[in-house]
């Protein structure tokens, strides 16, 4: 598909990651929109992430993607609190505040985060996924919504690991009383990226004007 003439009713996920896709698409499945990813477009956009919060982080993708695609554009950055680490990586999750290579692998990451953890007791084992969401068109107009959820992490880790998300494989959520990456689609949305929706469609409704 090409880049500028895709049309009004099209909005573009600006991410890779299939579990963010398929998630955004499960939200959004009752607007009349058509909802494509990077991987539909023809031509290459390459966007440096260089903002020190997920606000930033998610406006500088939305904005770039719509001004490039021609598409009502939504993005959107997460970061990871832990309690008893000082609530760090925050928003660097996967290079955990430049420590680690951006390349690092699923099985590596966890390892690191595990060593990390060996000696906090159960009742400090705690988390926080904060998301930021930005919904930008071609003209730079754009709007924020954010989320937020709350987890416990395991002593051991729960196969099979998220690709993409290897801290899924810890992450235990008390509502439910199983791991994450245990949970159907329609529970995580629930969770997390499902009390955004209708703010979303507000904001896609009035930025495709």
């Amino acid at each position: 598909m090409g880049c500028n003439n895709v049309g009004n009713k099209i909005l573009l996920l600006a991410t890779t990651n299939k579990g963010k896709i398929s998630e955004y698409r499960a939200l959004l499945e009752s607007s009349d929109l058509s909802i494509i990813a990077i991987h539909d477009l023809e031509c290459k956009i390459q966007v440096s992430e260089k903002g020190v919060t997920e606000v930033e982080n998610a406006i500088l993708k939305a904005k770039q993607y719509a001004e490039v695609s021609g598409c009502l554009t939504l993005a959107d950055d997460s970061g990871m609190y832990i309690e008893a680490l000082d609530n760090k990586p925050g928003v660097q999750v996967r290079r955990w505040c430049g420590e680690l290579s951006n390349s690092i692998s699923d099985h590596d990451w966890l390892l690191f985060f595990l060593e990390k953890m060996k000696n906090v007791p159960i009742d400090r084992r705690k988390g926080k996924f904060y998301t930021a969401a930005v919904i930008a068109n071609q003209k730079g107009d754009f709007d924020i919504v954010d989320c937020q959820s709350y987890f416990n992490i395991s002593n051991e880790p729960h196969f099979p690991v998220t690709s993409g998300m290897p801290i899924n494989a810890v992450r235990y959520i008390p509502e439910y009383g199983r791991m994450w990456n245990k949970l159907s689609l329609e529970e995580q949305l629930k969770l997390h990226r499902g009390s955004m929706k209708d703010k979303l469609v507000n904001i896609i409704n009035e930025l495709i004007l």
